[in-house]
């Protein structure tokens, strides 16, 4: 049989280099890549977006969301027999004629919900390749990067944790890129921060600062909080602000500011209050509260200040910490494999109360048990509405649950048309502190054979909860019941974050910002049990709306 010119040229670059068939196909992908970005960028960068072009874009986006739900099944799903929701589909018995009747009678929401309950959708775990999906008698198994958008042309690509060292891929066009930024400039638009120079306190902003430049919004700086940044990090920040001074764009250079010690932020920023003008500060929610709790202390006003804010649940603890510095902050919420999906409504009904951009996506809840033998979770299934996402989605979780609700608002996001907002939004499969996630079934390998293994005891004799510190600020707690015996509470907490360390390069950058951070502690009590009486691995951090 002969091979195709991509096979050979894998081949070629493999026998060069002497590398595996695998990496020299990775290899060969980022070269190319590389070449895209370099080739695209300047003339992405020359011509912006206005305010107006978003607007008009989001409006006829929404009137015709049925339309692209099924343009998205037919091009993305139906034309590759082998993607994962074509076969979901196929086995549901859901064939292209009968998928549009279904959107054509029920809507976007409603034919999607109806697609669930038919078992068209895919959890968190079958979405990683973790757990094979199981529908009836048919039986599959996926990988995330058969989720990727096969109409897509990548010009980088996002790196995420994975299990046992195994990285994922989220590949991220410039259409992508423009899409997200009609978003994005209506989002900012409704806090009255779009002419405001926004500025980064995290260690990758990439999306963020080509974005933002698209749609024409000021940069000032750009702050790292662990040092030593990665070097690919270091690099395509180099070479990302070289391209953009080819476009006419002064691209910020990344510079070290220590997560303990925001000095440096707090210092930027009082030189701008003084000079009278106002700024964005976009972090990790609980980078957000350091810089406001270190404001405070040092007795410096951070009045005309507004953090954009992601990562990790805003809670009234973090907002109170935030506004008593004279700061205001607002939320985006999103996930690696579709960046931003929703940002906070400006007439806000709960702390981390956001708008689903509804243009682009759509949101529906499916209750599964989270385990063989419950608790129920009410997990928020996402699906893709663009030619240009990463991932193609229909049904797929993002491993969190939130309140969902249909609204109007009376802000400028809501005067738009998006009324479907979410509040309380809160994670069932990811541990997150510091802006650093961990995949809940990577740890409960960690928590319930190798501490044991290690230290003594059994499965249900260790555990970890999610609390906030005073002021807000995110700690893990790794209980180890007395029944135990005797440990070293020091020795317990670096086998666990040296077990964590293990999965990959990513994760022990993530380790070390926990434990710059001082986010684990050790606790010697009995793990909590349910009202069933059950002892989880895990109790994250839940949120109830007031009633």
């Amino acid at each position: 049989m002969r091979r195709t010119r991509a096979e050979r040229r894998i081949a070629d670059v493999s026998r060069f280099f002497d590398l595996g068939q695998d990496t020299a196909r990775q290899a060969l992908d980022e070269l190319r890549m590389l070449a895209r970005l370099t080739r695209d960028v300047p003339a992405f960068l020359r011509r912006p977006v206005t305010l107006a072009e978003s607007i008009a874009w989001q409006r006829e986006r929404l009137a015709n969301r049925e339309q692209w739900l099924l343009r998205v099944a037919e091009r993305q799903m139906y034309a590759f027999p082998q993607s994962p929701h074509a076969r979901l589909l196929r086995a549901a018995g859901c064939e292209p004629g009968d998928f549009q009747r279904l959107v054509q009678a029920e809507g976007v929401d409603g034919a999607l919900t109806s697609l669930a309950a038919r078992g068209v959708y895919v959890t968190f775990d079958e979405f990683k390749g973790r757990r094979e999906a199981v529908r009836g008698s048919q039986r599959f198994q996926f990988a995330d990067r058969d989720f990727n958008n096969p109409l897509a042309t990548a010009h980088y690509a996002m790196m995420t944790g994975g299990s046992r060292g195994r990285r994922s891929s989220v590949p991220r066009s410039l259409d992508f890129i423009r899409e997200s930024g009609y978003s994005m400039a209506t989002g900012l638009d409704a806090h009255g921060v779009l002419d405001v120079p926004q500025a980064f306190w995290s260690t990758g902003p990439v999306n963020h600062i080509l974005r933002f430049s698209k749609i024409g919004v000021p940069l000032g700086a750009w702050f790292y909080p662990l040092s030593p940044l990665p070097k690919n990090v270091w690099l395509g920040g180099v070479y990302l602000a070289l391209l953009g001074r080819m476009s006419g764009h002064r691209l910020p250079l990344p510079v070290h500011c220590d997560l303990q010690q925001p000095a440096a932020v707090v210092a930027w920023l009082c030189e701008r209050g003084r000079l009278g003008q106002p700024t964005c500060i976009i972090s990790a929610v609980s980078s957000a509260v350091r810089i406001a709790a270190a404001a405070t202390t040092a007795g410096v006003p951070l009045d005309g200040v507004t953090f954009f804010s992601r990562s990790e649940p805003y809670t009234e603890a973090k907002q109170r910490t935030i506004e008593a510095s004279g700061a205001r902050a607002y939320i985006a919420y999103g996930l690696s494999e579709a960046a931003v999906i929703a940002v906070s409504c400006a007439i806000p009904d709960a702390p981390d109360d956001a708008h689903l951009f509804t243009s682009r996506y759509a949101i529906v809840q499916h209750t599964r048990p989270l385990d063989e033998d419950g608790p129920d979770v009410d997990a928020l299934l996402l699906s893709t509405l663009t030619d240009h996402a990463p991932k193609t989605l229909l049904n797929v979780e993002t491993g969190d649950s939130a309140v969902l609700t249909e609204r109007d608002c009376g802000c400028k996001l809501g005067a738009q048309g998006m009324r479907t907002h979410l509040s309380y939004i809160r994670s069932f499969e990811k541990l997150t502190g510091e802006g650093m996630t961990f995949v809940r079934s990577n740890l409960t390998q960690i928590v319930e054979s190798v501490l044991p293994a290690r230290f003594g005891g059994t499965a249900i004799d260790y555990q970890v909860l999610e609390e906030e510190r005073l002021g807000g600020l995110p700690r893990l707690v790794l209980r180890v019941s007395p029944t135990v015996g005797a440990v070293d509470e020091d020795a317990v907490r670096a086998a666990f974050l040296g077990a964590l360390a293990q999965e990959g390069a990513l994760e022990r950058y993530m380790v070390a910002f926990w434990t710059r951070a001082n986010t684990i502690k050790v606790e010697r009590a009995l793990p909590l049990v349910t009202p069933a009486g059950k002892i989880l691995p895990f109790h994250l951090l839940r949120a109830t709306p007031a009633r």
